[in-house]
């Protein structure tokens, strides 16, 4: 009997250690497929990122072309071409107001453009209570901030022209003239990325 119950009670040893040999295959398979999923998570973290980086440069490459295209139209340095670029545009409410403001300052400016010296007073105070307006306007954006300077600026000349020219100074209104085209093709430029 001795021996039968020696042999049952190896037999019951052998059975353990099969069961925890196999529950421990088991734990290890789990924790391989585990490491498995986690390495194909890692490759597909780094073959995102390294497309990732393919966009990236992409929009680099395009940025500075634009960059370039833009400091061939204005002169301006390389970190103002692409703060314009980078720029949210003018709102369609804000557009309104320079439209508005461009209408009222253009019928104006004719007038004055078309009445004597002596008569330009009104014309000018008028064009001066539009600059005022102008510069009194918040900005939302780098853009239209450039935009709205350049356009003081160039509203500044046009009404010092006129102020020469009432002035009898012949010389000055032609200075201001050359100068208020060159922001007025600022101002044409900076409308095509600013709107």
């Amino acid at each position: 009997m001795s021996l039968k119950y020696i042999l049952g009670a190896f037999i019951i040893v052998v059975l353990l250690i099969g069961y925890f040999i196999n529950k421990s295959n088991k734990e290890d398979m789990v924790r391989l497929k585990q490491a498995e999923a986690a390495q194909k998570e890692k490759m597909q973290v780094a073959n995102d990122d390294f497309k990732n980086a393919d966009v990236a440069k992409e929009r680099k490459v395009k940025l500075d072309k634009e960059i370039v295209e833009l400091q061939s139209k204005m002169a301006m340095d390389y970190l103002e071409a692409k703060q314009i670029l980078e720029s949210k545009k003018i709102s369609i409410q804000d557009q309104a107001f320079y439209a508005d403001l461009f209408s009222r300052w253009n019928e104006v400016a004719h007038v004055a453009a078309s009445v004597s010296r002596t008569s330009l007073a009104l014309p000018v105070k008028e064009l001066q209570a539009i600059r005022r307006e102008l510069e009194i306007k918040d900005t939302q954006s780098y853009c239209e901030s450039e935009f709205k300077n350049n356009l003081v600026t160039a509203y500044s000349y046009t009404i010092d022209g006129f102020l020469g020219f009432m002035q009898s100074n012949e010389a000055m209104p032609n200075t201001n003239s050359e100068l208020n085209e060159k922001y007025a093709k600022k101002i044409s430029i900076l409308m095509e990325y600013c709107y």
